[in-house]
């Protein structure tokens, strides 16, 4: 009997992860930055074969890489930290109410927009960054145009003409969404 794979994330605002640091969804460097953030290393990739994920090094952007700065930054801080909390996976209760919350989110969208393909809504702020900075978006949406994380999507969806709207409470656990084109 082999134990169950379990999911550690940072912020995790759809309850599926069996522990996150946070529920909130707040601009993570790395969902950004990707690999000058993570040792030159991409985010998972889907391998050709059956099995596990791979990933990609990215030798070329070494001038680029901050990733020691990065986690010098986060051992700084932690460092601030007297006594750290105790690791508590979601209640079963607390993943429902998170996953009824964001997947009640996503329907509204895909009604609103007339989405058929799941895979254009991109919610949480890196998602939602990472479609303007290199997808075709319909839609960018956010709860508070002053909320300082999602001031980098506000700028390049303005370089982008992009328009951005503001749905306030609309958008659940999530501050910032994008809807992509779609390509038919």
């Amino acid at each position: 009997f082999a134990p169950r794979p379990r999911l550690v994330v940072l912020a995790d605002p759809c309850g599926r992860a069996w522990l996150a640091a946070s529920a909130e969804d707040w601009l993570i460097p790395s969902g950004i930055l990707g690999a000058t953030v993570s040792g030159l290393v991409s985010r998972s990739i889907w391998a050709p074969e059956p099995g596990l994920h791979g990933c990609v090094m990215y030798p070329h952007l070494a001038g680029h890489d901050v990733t020691m700065s990065f986690i010098h930054s986060i051992e700084t801080e932690r460092a601030r930290i007297t006594a750290p909390a105790s690791a508590q996976p979601w209640t079963l209760a607390q993943a429902w109410a998170l996953q009824r919350r964001a997947q009640s989110v996503l329907d509204g969208i895909s009604t609103r927009f007339s989405v058929l393909n799941s895979n254009r809504i991109k919610p949480g702020i890196a998602e939602a960054t990472r479609a303007v900075m290199r997808r075709v978006p319909e839609q960018v949406l956010v709860r508070g145009r002053d909320d300082p994380d999602v001031q980098l999507l506000m700028h390049l969806s303005r370089q982008a003409n992009i328009e951005v709207r503001e749905v306030g409470d609309e958008l659940g656990p999530y501050r910032a969404l994008t809807v992509i084109r779609s390509v038919r």
